[in-house]
């Protein structure tokens, strides 16, 4: 029978299931196909390096495999919305799309990727930015946490410090994303932290004081790249009827928020077609560390350009946004998750494993599925 959602006609959920197990599995008899070997990074794709990045062209196939099914399929929810692969992927799709994300820096990436797309301004805004850095003689170190001389050398904060009052000079919000965005990669590969890991870990000293690093000319390296991606974005959306005015036609709109705690709705308050996804597979302080890697970033952009109720006691160790994302928070967390044993054999199963095990990893596994859980009670409401 099928079924009427924001006043758009469905195919059953029970024939488009069918459907579904058909098309994945003759696709899966080729045992490569999923790995999408050889796919690269294009457009906003490649703003910026985000830990465990979705394939995009294994998003996009998705996406429209579902789209092929249900056509009526009009708005798209990511929960744990990241760098905005889903976004990019939908928007080359003309659907709306609500993302949502705990991570400032997912959020500011996410945000930058919307638009609008105008390179002739970024390109002027940026000569300006590039010049008034590159002229700059003030030494003055412009922020200050614990972990500075730790993280960054004195010579590369003073440079960093430089980029960090340009771009804060900028009047236009969505200029100073789009530079913030670029200016995180630069953060990243100027600290004394390891690149080869998401983690924060010190180089050992005599590579710290040996590295060759140029900040100004590394921002001029990352900008011009994600000027030309953006540029490329651009063409591709006008190409498919996207574009109005360097905007994006549709509806594209990222948000601050814990998606365990509640999933914000459009504006109209209509439900959401369809959620495409790729969730944390464990707890941020053990799998994936997202908010430590966005830790030395996030120290140099100035937090209410991303989003207002951003408070910057977020950033007050390195391990605070971990502990506020899923399974962060251990505090009863064998107690809540009682309730989901019941619900889950696996889960019951997996705990008792654990029996012999310390009580911290017990409730690290307690914790994020609890949690876990919780989002995805949000998302079906």
């Amino acid at each position: 029978m099928p079924l009427l959602l924001n006043n758009r006609i469905f195919s059953s959920l029970q024939n488009v299931d069918r459907e579904l197990k058909i098309i994945l599995d003759a696709k899966s008899e080729d045992k490569e196909y999923w790995t999408f070997k050889g796919s690269t990074r294009k457009h906003a794709h490649v703003y910026s390096h985000y830990p465990a990045m979705m394939v995009p062209d294994l998003q996009g196939e998705l996406i429209d495999i579902l789209l092929s099914l249900q056509p009526g399929i009009r708005r798209v929810l990511d929960p744990f919305v990241g760098s905005g692969t889903t976004m990019t992927e939908c928007m080359f799709r003309g659907l709306d799309f609500v993302g949502q994300d705990i991570n400032p820096l997912a959020v500011l990436i996410s945000k930058a990727k919307i638009g609008p797309f105008n390179r002739d301004v970024l390109s002027c805004r940026f000569r300006e930015i590039h010049a008034t850095a590159n002229k700059d003689q003030n030494e003055t170190i412009e922020i200050y946490f614990s972990g500075l001389t730790k993280w960054f050398r004195s010579d590369v904060a003073v440079d960093l410090s430089k980029i960090f009052r340009a771009i804060k000079s900028e009047e236009l919000l969505w200029v100073r994303r789009f530079f913030w965005v670029a200016f995180s990669e630069v953060v990243r590969l100027s600290s004394n932290s390891r690149t080869s890991t998401y983690k924060l870990h010190i180089r050992p000293n005599k590579e710290i004081y040996s590295r060759i690093i140029k900040p100004l000319q590394l921002f001029e390296s990352v900008v011009t790249r994600n000027i030309e991606q953006l540029n490329q974005q651009e063409l591709g959306l006008r190409d498919l009827d996207l574009i109005d005015r360097f905007e994006y036609k549709f509806n594209a709109d990222i948000h601050f928020g814990n998606s365990s705690k509640s999933i914000i709705l459009p504006a109209d308050n209509l439900l959401y077609d369809l959620v495409v996804t790729s969730p944390p597979y464990g707890d941020n302080k053990t799998t994936v560390p997202y908010g430590q890697n966005a830790f030395l970033p996030l120290q140099w952009i100035v937090l209410a350009d991303i989003d207002r109720r951003i408070d910057s006691a977020c950033l007050k160790s390195t391990a605070e946004i971990d502990t506020h994302s899923l399974g962060g928070y251990l505090k009863n967390a064998q107690e809540n998750v009682h309730c989901l044993l019941e619900l889950s054999p696996a889960l019951e199963q997996t705990m008792q494993l654990l029996e012999d095990s310390n009580r911290v990893n017990k409730a690290k596994v307690a914790a994020f599925f609890y949690d876990f859980n919780n989002t995805i009670q949000n998302i079906c409401k």
